[in-house]
């Protein structure tokens, strides 16, 4: 599938982008939007179902089941939502410790009019620093967005673990030459 580059190290389906010009969104699709994007398809796929996944009574007990379904999908997806936003707070918050620098470079690249530091990263990772939610929220955006560079970089320590295994190994299959006597 055709890739198109979005914010800062991230790609998304060009599909995407074109939508999203189309209904006047302008031009990259940032980290906020592919947050919402996200969120949205988690959230209307497992509500749904999670409505279906015991036998629906509805219709037995209250002769209609329109209703009932609407509120359940309403909750399910709701509930799918905020589980999707507090396990991506957690994977952010684990980038900024591990990785605070090329975080603090994706959240100025999505949000250029806030004066972010090291100080205020440091302090919404330990739970100290004012702003809540608000500041998570951002991490989370600039998460979504530096999720190509961190693969990136998990793929190469993953490469120079195996380069190293591999090296190993050799050693150990090269024959004694004195055996080879």
């Amino acid at each position: 599938m055709r890739r198109e580059e979005v914010g800062i190290g991230e790609s998304t389906p060009l599909g995407v982008s074109t939508l999203f010009r189309t209904l006047g969104g302008g031009g990259n699709v940032s980290g906020p939007g592919i947050f919402m994007l996200r969120t949205m398809a988690i959230g209307s796929c497992a509500g749904p179902s999670a409505v279906y996944a015991p036998p629906p009574p509805q219709p037995s007990v209250f002769g209609t089941g329109s209703l009932p379904f609407v509120l359940g999908a309403s909750v399910s997806f709701f509930t799918f939502s905020m589980m999707y936003y507090r396990s991506c707070v957690r994977q952010a918050m684990l980038a900024v410790e591990r990785y605070p620098h090329l975080m603090l470079l994706h959240i100025d690249g999505n949000y250029p009019g806030q004066k972010w530091d090291m100080a205020r990263l440091r302090s919404v990772v330990s739970g100290r620093g004012g702003g809540g939610w608000v500041d998570q929220s951002m991490l989370v955006a600039a998460w979504q967005t530096a999720g190509g560079a961190l693969d990136e970089i998990q793929t190469q320590k993953e490469n120079s673990m195996v380069a190293r295994i591999l090296e190993q190994t050799a050693r150990l299959d090269v024959p004694d030459p004195k055996q080879l006597e």
